[in-house]
Parts: C-alpha cells; sequence; structure tokens
C-alpha cells in the first residue's frame, strides 16, 4: 500500500470529492490499484465523511443541511451574544464594575468603530472559508439593525401600521 496515497486521501477528502480525489491521483500517475486499495483504506475507516466545526483550511464540504444551520446559527447569535456581554453591565448600571473607562464621551465613539470594524473582518475572513457563518453574521450585524431603524421609522412616523 503507497502510504502517499494514503496521506493524500486523509488530507483532502473532506474538501473534495472521493472521485475527484481518485481522477487526481490517477492523472499523476498512481496506479489504480493502489488507489483502489487506498480509498477502501480511507473510507471504510471512515464510513461517513464527518464534518469538523474548527476545520477553517481546506474549505470543509457541508454534507448535511444541519451542519449549513449550525454554521449559520453561530453566524447568527455571536453578535448578539457579545452585545449582550459589553451592554449588560450598562443595562443593569452596574458598568462601574466592568467597563468604566468606556463610558466617557471619547471612547465609546472609537469603541463602536473598533467593534463594528472587526464584524466586518469576521464577515471578510468567513465569506470564502464557511460561507454561513458570514451570512448569519452579515444578517445579525447588518439586517437586524436595518430591521429595528425600519420598525421604529415605521412607528413614529405618525402613520403607525
Amino acid at each position: 500500500m503507497n502510504q502517499k496515497i494514503v496521506d493524500y486521501l486523509n488530507q483532502y477528502k473532506l474538501a473534495y470529492d472521493k472521485d475527484a480525489l481518485v481522477q487526481q491521483l490517477s492523472q499523476v500517475g498512481y496506479k489504480p490499484d493502489e488507489i483502489s486499495e487506498a480509498v477502501q483504506l480511507v473510507y471504510k475507516l471512515t464510513n461517513k465523511v464527518r464534518f469538523l466545526f474548527w476545520q477553517i483550511t481546506p474549505k470543509p464540504k457541508y454534507t448535511q443541511t444541519s451542519e449549513k444551520a449550525k454554521d449559520f446559527s453561530i453566524g447568527f447569535f455571536a453578535p448578539i451574544v457579545v452585545m449582550l456581554i459589553f451592554f449588560l453591565p450598562s443595562i443593569f448600571n452596574i458598568d462601574y464594575l466592568v467597563y468604566s473607562y468606556l463610558n466617557t464621551d471619547f471612547f465609546s465613539p472609537i469603541f463602536s468603530l473598533v467593534i463594528f470594524i472587526f464584524w466586518l473582518y469576521a464577515i471578510v475572513f468567513f465569506w470564502r472559508k464557511r460561507f454561513y457563518i458570514s451570512l448569519g453574521l452579515l444578517i445579525a450585524v447588518i439586517g437586524i439593525p436595518l430591521i429595528t431603524i425600519i420598525f421604529l421609522l415605521a412607528i413614529f412616523s405618525g402613520g403607525g401600521w
């Protein structure tokens, strides 16, 4: 058995289809019987290709809709959790314990800008690597405030619903 083929298949089996990997190996010049033996070994040990959440490179291949939903949920709820962490102290008036240095007029706009830049960076970072996380982030960071503004404008514009 050719260990190079086994290593190659293990390295790229989450990113590419089995047929594409076999075709690539045959184009490089490996013998068909070596390839089939390695494929049987690699894909028999892992009957079902597992989706590893923290795998960023190579780009994971989603095999189930639930994996897409998990990624979207993480992307959608991450900004909400972060906002709660940063804004709960001020809601309960205990900000002097946690983030009192950020409550000055000078730091608030800078802090908000840094958080916004961080979320934009996260959206761009995940766009090619984990698209559904970036989609959730995009909707949470831009969509929720936009819907809130439209809702408030509709209520306070005088026309009501």
